[in-house]
């Protein structure tokens, strides 16, 4: 059986006393406890951000979020370019693809995921259209990085080289569950350069 002993707020041994089970238990539990509470501080709290509710783009609602976020959109047409950028967030449709689209009116890629993009980094439940890109796809621009591309429709899109819907260069994304189909190559480029649907 172990002893535990006190020593003075003088640092010095004035008295060596054995303590009780009960003694021990008293000291050793606030302890506890200040550190369950010192950890639950330190955690982030992760927050859903609604589109158009909260923000009225889907961009700014990206621009407005923390690691960890869900940005949440609300059927209906969204007429813009999206970038991640270094979020590592969640963007989702409260509906799936056949009622929530984004339009990028032929002003550069749709989607675009940088090479700072992990596995936590995810586009979900979108149709992806009218995207235009030169080096990359018109639909969903991958360069570097691992995002998740799940359960999107990626359809009538325009691209220049590394694939008209889908490009992944350099790229170990995850793409799942896509229906990619009538994308092309834009006026006077012929073939896609690495496929019309998906270039990798």
């Amino acid at each position: 059986r172990l002893n535990y002993f006190t020593l003075s707020a003088s640092k010095t041994a004035e008295k060596l006393l054995p303590l009780s089970d009960r003694d021990f238990m008293s000291i050793r539990i606030p302890f506890v406890a200040a550190v369950l509470v010192c950890g639950s501080v330190g955690a982030s709290a992760q927050t859903t951000i609604n589109v158009p509710a909260d923000y009225p783009t889907i961009q700014q609602a990206i621009d407005a979020s923390a690691d960890g976020d869900t940005v949440l959109v609300s059927a209906g047409t969204y007429y813009e370019q999206i970038d991640f950028g270094s979020h590592q967030i969640t963007v989702m449709s409260a509906d799936g693809p056949a009622t929530t689209t984004i339009d990028g009116t032929f002003l550069g890629p749709v989607v675009t995921f940088g090479g700072a993009a992990t596995r936590q980094a995810v586009l979900q439940g979108f149709t992806i259209t009218r995207g235009q890109g030169q080096t990359f796809a018109g639909g969903i621009a991958v360069s570097g990085g691992s995002p998740t591309i799940r359960g999107n429709i990626v359809t009538g899109n325009l691209g220049e080289g590394q694939g008209n819907g889908i490009s992944l260069y350099f790229s170990s994304a995850l793409v799942i569950g896509n229906t990619v189909t009538q994308n092309e190559s834009a006026s006077g480029v012929s073939g896609g350069g690495g496929g019309g649907g998906v270039g990798v």
